[in-house]
C-alpha cells in the first residue's frame, strides 16, 4: 500500500551523512528504551491523530525470536496504544515485526536501525512540526521499501482452506497414509498437527485466524492453503510456497462440468483412459468412449493421442474430473454396428482407420 504522503522518521541529522548518505553521526542504531524511542512513539502517534486513525490492522506478522504477544496475527485489529507498543517492540527488536495499516489511509512500517516509514492520506503538517520538536528527523519518501510487494509472492492463485481442502483432506486419510498438518500463524513460527479422520474438525476449529497451512505427507510437502476470513474472503496476503498438489488444485478450478476440452492420453487402463488436460489427469471410463460395446479402452485409443472430451463431473475433493467422449459424437446412439462406431470414433479423434472389425 503506497500513500501520497510518506515520511521516513529517524534520530539521524542529514547532516552526519557523507557523499555517498551513509550516517557517520554519533547515534546508535539500537533503541535507547527511554527518551529518543518515546519520541518515536509520540511522532507516530501525532501522524495517526492526524489522520484520523485509531484502529490498526496488524499484517503479515512475523517471528522474531521472543515471545510474540497474545493475538498477534494478520489481520488482528490494535487500537493506537496497543499499536504504539507494537512499534515499541518493534523498535527494540523483541517480539515480532509486522506492518501496521489502516486501508487506504495510513500505516507504519518499522525498518532496521530505527528508521521509521509512515504514511498516510493527509499531508500531516501539525505532525510533521510535532516530529522536528522532538528532535526527530522526517524525509519525505516516494515509496517505503517495506512496503507489501505483490510480485515477490510464488506465482499462481492461493488455495484457500475452505470446506474443498478439508473434504480434501479427509479423503486424502481416508485413503490411508499419515499426514501432519503445518501451521504457521506468523511468519518464521510454527506448530504442527497430527491429522486423524476423527480429530480433523477439532484441529480445522483450533487454528489461529488467515494461518499459512502445509500439509506434511511422510516428511514432505504435499498441499498448501491459507485460512480464509470467517465471510469466506481469502484476505491474508501472504503465500506459502506451492507443493505438488497445488500444482493440479491450480488446474482443477479451471475445470467446469459441460466444458469441452482437449487434452492428450497419457495411460490406459482396463477400466478407462486417463487424460492429460495441462497438469491435471482426468478419466474416460469405458462407457464414455464410445456409444458401442468396447472390449477395452486400447482399442480406439493409444498413449501421446490428442482428444477432444466433455467434462461430465468434477469432485474437488478426490481431484477427480470424469470426461467422455462419446457425448461428443454428433450421431450419438443412432449409428449402427461396430463398424459405424469406430468409424465415427477415428473421425472424432482425428486418426485414420480401415474400418476392418478383424
Amino acid at each position: 500500500m503506497q500513500l501520497p504522503h510518506l515520511h521516513r522518521i529517524t534520530k539521524y541529522d542529514p547532516l552526519d551523512r557523507d557523499d555517498l548518505g551513509r550516517y557517520t553521526g554519533p547515534e546508535d542504531t539500537d533503541s535507547d528504551h527511554g527518551p529518543v524511542e518515546a519520541a518515536y512513539l509520540s511522532a507516530v502517534a501525532a501522524f495517526a491523530e492526524e489522520s484520523r486513525v485509531g484502529m490498526l490492522s496488524v499484517r503479515e506478522p512475523e517471528h522474531a525470536g521472543h515471545p510474540v504477544p497474545p493475538g498477534f496475527h494478520d489481520g488482528a485489529q490494535a487500537a493506537l496504544p496497543a499499536a504504539l507498543e507494537l512499534i515499541r517492540g518493534m523498535l527494540r527488536g523483541s517480539g515480532g515485526w509486522c506492518r501496521l495499516e489502516a486501508a487506504d489511509t495510513f500505516f507504519v512500517h518499522v525498518g532496521w536501525d530505527q528508521y521509521v516509514y509512515v504514511g498516510s492520506h493527509a499531508p500531516c503538517p501539525e505532525a510533521l512540526a510535532r516530529t522536528r520538536a522532538l528532535g526527530l528527523f522526517p524525509e519525505p519518501l516516494a515509496a517505503s521499501p517495506y512496503a507489501f510487494d505483490p510480485a515477490a509472492l510464488p506465482p499462481g492463485p492461493q488455495r484457500p482452506a475452505d470446506d474443498t481442502f478439508w473434504d480434501r483432506l479427509a479423503w486424502l486419510l481416508n485413503s490411508g497414509g499419515d499426514l501432519t498438518l503445518e501451521e504457521s500463524p506468523v511468519a518464521n513460527a510454527c506448530r504442527r498437527h497430527r491429522l486423524t479422520r476423527a480429530g480433523l474438525d477439532t484441529v480445522r476449529a483450533a487454528l489461529a485466524p488467515r494461518a499459512q497451512l502445509t500439509v506434511l505427507r511422510d516428511g514432505d510437502p504435499l498441499l498448501t492453503a491459507v485460512l480464509p476470513d470467517g465471510d469466506g474472503v481469502l484476505r491474508a496476503r501472504w503465500r506459502p510456497e506451492p507443493a505438488p498438489d497445488d500444482a493440479r488444485w491450480a488446474v482443477l478450478i479451471t475445470v467446469h462440468r459441460d466444458e469441452v476440452r482437449t487434452g492428450v492420453v497419457t495411460r490406459i487402463a482396463p477400466f478407462g483412459a486417463f487424460v492429460d488436460l495441462g497438469g491435471l489427469e482426468g478419466l474416460i471410463r469405458i462407457p464414455e468412449i464410445s456409444w458401442q460395446h468396447i472390449s477395452h479402452p486400447g482399442d480406439v485409443l493409444e498413449t501421446g493421442q490428442e482428444v477432444t472430451v466433455k467434462v461430465i463431473d468434477v469432485d474437488p475433493g478426490r481431484e477427480l474430473v470424469s470426461l467422455s467422449l462419446k457425448q461428443l459424437d454428433a450421431e450419438g446412439p443412432r449409428g449402427r454396428g461396430v463398424d459405424g462406431a469406430v468409424q465415427r470414433m477415428a473421425h472424432a479423434l482425428g486418426t485414420r482407420h480401415d474400418g476392418s472389425t478383424g
